[in-house]
């Protein structure tokens, strides 16, 4: 009974941390997770319609137990994997797991981030962007500079699938582990439409037909470049009225007249310019 609590403490305190830890029980917690989550993780690499040349991104990749659906997908092409973790215990398993992969083959890549908010890619890099197990993490109030570095880093046209497994969740609340507001799908879902994404929807899978379990999926879409975006004239014309309105707006805010609501908004736009 008193391991079994300890056991509980411990997990407790990798979830709070958010990132395991080195330790005799982050390594058989993580294990155990890892193989509880393994047809999820499966299930939203099959949704993702990942193609042989393409660039996919895991945010959150734990012991890398997607990557090898993966490398099956690009096996006949020149996709390559990239893996975002916090944990540098997760990091140093994975490399050492997939060192033919990241050293011989050159199709993966590891990168290590405490900050999710500000991502190491250039913009329009990814042509998928995929997480399991990892929203119920991330700050309120910063979810919606995640989703809006998500949408930067995809390619036009790209998917961000983020899947999640209700019933398992739960648990883990009965536990004190996880509260029932950080894992609502709702949490996430509605920074998406906001920050520019579009065909946002959300579905139920199942890992095979007879399953007692079941899947959420959260999906959403980067617009994809309309004829005006790759009009050197018209990107000209946009870029030219965004400077005049920014100047036009930097002259009000010194002016110190009063602004309307409609007016503090658009300067609010114009500050990412």
């Amino acid at each position: 009974m008193q391991l079994k609590k300890r056991l509980l403490q411990q997990l407790y305190q990798i979830y709070v941390h958010r990132c395991p830890p080195k330790s005799f029980t982050a390594n058989i917690l993580t294990k155990k997770w890892s193989a509880e989550t393994k047809p999820l993780v499966k299930t939203v690499i099959e949704k993702l319609n990942v193609k042989p040349d393409d660039n996919i991104l895991e945010i959150g990749y734990g012991r890398g137990n997607g990557f090898p659906y993966l490398f099956e997908k690009f096996k006949d092409g020149k996709g390559w994997v990239f893996g975002l973790e916090c944990s540098p215990y997760m990091e140093e398993i994975v490399r050492k797991k997939y060192a033919v992969e990241i050293q011989h083959d050159g199709i993966l890549f590891l990168d290590h981030i405490e900050n999710i908010a500000n991502l190491p890619y250039p913009n329009n890099t990814f042509n998928g962007i995929y997480h399991v197990d990892v929203f119920y993490f991330w700050q309120l109030d910063g979810m919606r500079q995640i989703v809006q570095e998500f949408l930067r880093i995809l390619k036009p046209g790209g998917s961000l699938l983020c899947g999640l497994e209700m019933e398992r969740l739960k648990k883990l609340e009965r536990r004190n582990v996880l509260e029932a507001d950080e894992y609502n799908p709702m949490r996430y879902t509605q920074y998406l439409e906001p920050a520019g994404f579009k065909d946002i929807s959300i579905t139920y899978e199942k890992p095979l037909p007879s399953s007692s379990r079941e899947f959420i999926l959260i999906k959403a879409t980067k617009p994809s470049l309309t004829e005006d975006d790759l009009d050197p004239e018209k990107k000209m014309e946009k870029l030219e009225v965004m400077i005049k309105e920014k100047l036009a707006l930097d002259s009000l805010v010194k002016s110190k007249n009063a602004m309307s609501r409609a007016m503090k908004e658009k300067l609010e736009d114009a500050k990412g310019l």
